[in-house]
Parts: structure tokens; C-alpha cells; sequence
């Protein structure tokens, strides 16, 4: 019997020490493949992060926000000199509407019981209750006793380009499909997941908006209640509808590289002059890179940590084996077995270890990785607040709820993670390598020892 059978039979010689050690071993290898897929997920979302988020410029009309303020708005004009600009690698462009209940008059009135103008109508409610502050906002008088009027929030449309949100960003779908250029100036929508849960759609379900009807394609999940509550529809569509033809109420500018961002804003603001106002979220976006970067040099050292811990238990669990079979490897090497293949043999014994836990950790870091990432993330944003703080569902003088807390986690977003083929190779190799020095080394020193001393301590 070579000595590669003998360390696969020895490794099942004690059934229950092995599976004990397996577990062990699957618990110590799925934390360390479970802190390399975190640090791989967090690095893509920095990277994500950086070029959405750090290299975005905003440009709206002068003194508006949202549905509030005044100015004028922009144009395919402004549209063309932003594209001008040098470092400007893409441009989109979005128009924001409201939509009323069709069957609530009131969601049409504005502050103090006016009338709102430039509002469309659809049969679709609102995902999100009116609160205190939306109560607030429509003008009902709540200090004086005054018997608060019944009121529905609008419903915000938004009108988009091909695939992207009104950030210029890809939206996360959760089913069916996005906007694409074929669907411009037709009446389809996606729709957040609060708005669809609200109204009971699903992918190919219909409402009116505008009096005209449209089809649901696609149903997105964003990070806050606010934006969940919302749908998009294709810009030219928005365009027709609310006959705003040529009309854009925010525009997009990406930069090619964060280094460029801040000359690229003094340009856009030269040409546009006293029309636009140009704002960089570079500031919140590095916040929250260097909160991500944080957690990615932990997860990193998590990763080690876990790894060499299981090279530590493999080290002890084969001492304890070797100090064992002292008698048997002075018996191999009384009749001629040499140091090598001793050494083989104890080596292939843990290698069979290692590859059954490795099998098992594999299955502990798909189930855990992602709730580790999440939760490193969270603990480390939590307490890192942005200067763009919104109350739940609320957005400028619009929306509603109670409350101020929001943070950079709001940011970040969901850290998603899939473990690749080149992190698990990655992964296990460096498992396997701890597994061979961890059970050399134990072996090697008992081989060395001579037969005769073996049996004479026997």
C-alpha cells in the first residue's frame, strides 16, 4: 500500500474526529472565502461608486429644485453646450411630472388649497401615506385645530433615457426588463416596488397616466422609500404627454475622472451661466468611498485572519495525529519506508481534510458572504451621515413622513456579492497552501525521529 492510499484511509480511520474536523475546518474556510468575497463585492462598489456617483455633475434650472422654485428650464441648447465641455464623457437628461389620483381633487391642490397647474392625472395611489409633513405641505393648518382636509401625495413620473435612472444610473431591476431606445415615445413604465406593491402590479399589468394607457415592463428596487415610490417612463414620452416638448428638468453630466470634477463644474457654470445651477455630489461620494475602503482593508484582514486560524487547527489536529501513530510510522520506517513517505503520507491525510471542509465552506460562504458584507458595511456607515439628508419618502418640499435620519448606508446601497470562479480558486488555493505547511511541518519532525527510539518510548 503506497502512501497516498494509506493517508486516504487514514483520513476516515476515526469516522467521528473526522467529521468533527470537517466542520471545524468548513466553519474556518467559509468565514475566510466569506470575508474575500466581501472584500471583492465592496471594491466593485467602490469602483461603481466613483464613476457613477464621484464623477456626476447636476445641472438644474436656476433657482428650482424638484417641483419647487422658479427659473427657466432647460433645453437640447443647454444639452449641447454641456456635451462641449471638455471631460464630459456622457450626458442624460430627465423630466420630472406629478401625477394626481384622478379620483382625488385634492392631491391636485398645492400649499394653502391652490390649485396646482402642469399636473397630470392616473388612475395609479401613491406608495406613500401623506404624514404629518405631507399634511403639512397641502396646507392644512394642524396647530389650530383646524380638521385636517383628506389628501393623497402626487404620484412622480419621470421621464428618462434608455437604461438609466434620473442620476444617469443603471436602475436594479428585480423583474422584467428596462427602458430601451425601441420604447421611446411609447406609453411603458417601470415601476418601483413600493409603487407596484401599492397597486398590486406585476410585469405586463396596465394603468392610465395622462388618459392614455400604459403597460408595466419592468419592476426596480431602489435604497429608499422615496424613490421606490416612483416610476419611469421614456423621456419623450414625459415630453408628449405633459406637452413640455424640448423641456428637461435635471441634466446629467459624468465626468472621465474625479480629478477633473471640480474644474469641469467651473466650466459647465461659465458657459451656462445665470440659467443653470451646477452641483457635484463628489464630497457624499467620497464619504462614503472611504467608508467602503475602510471595510474593504477589514474584510481583507478578516480574510487572513480566518485563514491562518485554519492553518492553526489543521497544525494541532495533525501534531495530535502524528504524536499518535508514532508507533506505526516507526514500524513504516523499520521496514524501509523513508522520511518522504511518511511525509506524503500525513500530507495527503490532511489534503483530504482540507478538500472536504473546502466543500463544505464553499456552501457556508455563498449562504454567508452576503450578510457578512451587508453587515460590515452598515455597522461602518451608520454613523457616517451625508450632507443630502431626506426624511423617509420625502424629497424637498414634497413627500412625506416623520423623521430626519438618513445616512451614507443610503449612499452605499446594497453591497451585492457572487462568489466568481477566480475567488474561489483564489480562496481555496490559499486554503490548500496553509493545509500543506500546517500538516508538513508536524510530520516532518516525527519522520526525522529513528525507529528504534519510536519503539523503545513504546
Amino acid at each position: 500500500m503506497n502512501s497516498m492510499t494509506r493517508g486516504i484511509k487514514n483520513a476516515f480511520r476515526n469516522p467521528l474526529r473526522t467529521f468533527a474536523v470537517v466542520i471545524i475546518l468548513a466553519i474556518g474556510i467559509g468565514l475566510s472565502l466569506s470575508m474575500l468575497v466581501a472584500q471583492q463585492a465592496i471594491g466593485d462598489r467602490i469602483t461603481q461608486l466613483s464613476a457613477n456617483l464621484g464623477s456626476s455633475i447636476t445641472v438644474n434650472p436656476a433657482g428650482a429644485r424638484g417641483f419647487e422654485g422658479g427659473g427657466e428650464t432647460l433645453t437640447s441648447a443647454s444639452i449641447a453646450k454641456i456635451k462641449a465641455v471638455d471631460h464630459v464623457s456622457s450626458v442624460s437628461s430627465s423630466l420630472s411630472l406629478r401625477l394626481r389620483n384622478s379620483s382625488d381633487t385634492a392631491s391636485a391642490q398645492g400649499p394653502g388649497g391652490s390649485t396646482q397647474t402642469n399636473t397630470g392625472t392616473t388612475s395609479l395611489n401613491s406608495a406613500i401615506d401623506a404624514g404629518t409633513l405631507g399634511r403639512r405641505n397641502s396646507g392644512t393648518d394642524t396647530e389650530t385645530g383646524t380638521v385636517q382636509r383628506a389628501f393623497s401625495l402626487p404620484v412622480t413620473a419621470v421621464g428618462v433615457s434608455a437604461g438609466v435612472d434620473e442620476s444617469g444610473n443603471a436602475l436594479t431591476l428585480t423583474s422584467g426588463r428596462n427602458i430601451t431606445e425601441a420604447d421611446s415615445g411609447a406609453n411603458v413604465a417601470v415601476v418601483g416596488s413600493g409603487l407596484a406593491t401599492k397597486n398590486s402590479l406585476n410585469v405586463g399589468s396596465t394603468f392610465t397616466a395622462y388618459d392614455k394607457t400604459f403597460t408595466v415592463i419592468g419592476i426596480f428596487n431602489a435604497s429608499n422609500t422615496f424613490t421606490n415610490g416612483q416610476m419611469y417612463i421614456p423621456l419623450l414620452t414625459a415630453q408628449t404627454l405633459s406637452a413640455q416638448t424640448d423641456q428637461y428638468s435635471s441634466i446629467i453630466a459624468k465626468v472621465d475622472s474625479l480629478e477633473n470634477v471640480d474644474a469641469t463644474v467651473a466650466s459647465l457654470k461659465s458657459v451656462l451661466g445665470a440659467t443653470a445651477d451646477v452641483t457635484s455630489s463628489q464630497q457624499n461620494a467620497q464619504t462614503a468611498i472611504d467608508s467602503l475602503t475602510s471595510v474593504r482593508n477589514v474584510s481583507l484582514i478578516g480574510f487572513f485572519a480566518s485563514l491562518i486560524a485554519a492553518g492553526v487547527i489543521i497544525f494541532l489536529i495533525m501534531l495530535v495525529v502524528v504524536r499518535e501513530r508514532r508507533r506505526e510510522i516507526g514500524v513504516l520506517k523499520a521496514i524501509g519506508a523513508g522520511n518522504g513517505s511518511i511525509l506524503r503520507q500525513f500530507m495527503v491525510e490532511a489534503l483530504v481534510l482540507i478538500v472536504l471542509g473546502s466543500a463544505v465552506g464553499v456552501g457556508v460562504a455563498y449562504t454567508a458572504s452576503g450578510p457578512i458584507a451587508q453587515s460590515l458595511v452598515s455597522s461602518n456607515t451608520s454613523n457616517t451621515s451625508t450632507s443630502q439628508t431626506n426624511t423617509t419618502g420625502r424629497r424637498g418640499f414634497g413627500g412625506a413622513g416623520l423623521g430626519n435620519v438618513q445616512n451614507s448606508q443610503d449612499l452605499v446601497g446594497k453591497v451585492a456579492t457572487s462568489i466568481g470562479l477566480p475567488v474561489l480558486l483564489e480562496g481555496l488555493g490559499a486554503a490548500l497552501l496553509i493545509a500543506i505547511i500546517g500538516s508538513a511541518i508536524p510530520a516532518w519532525m516525527t519522520a526525522k525521529v529513528r525507529p528504534a527510539e519510536v519503539m523503545r518510548g513504546e
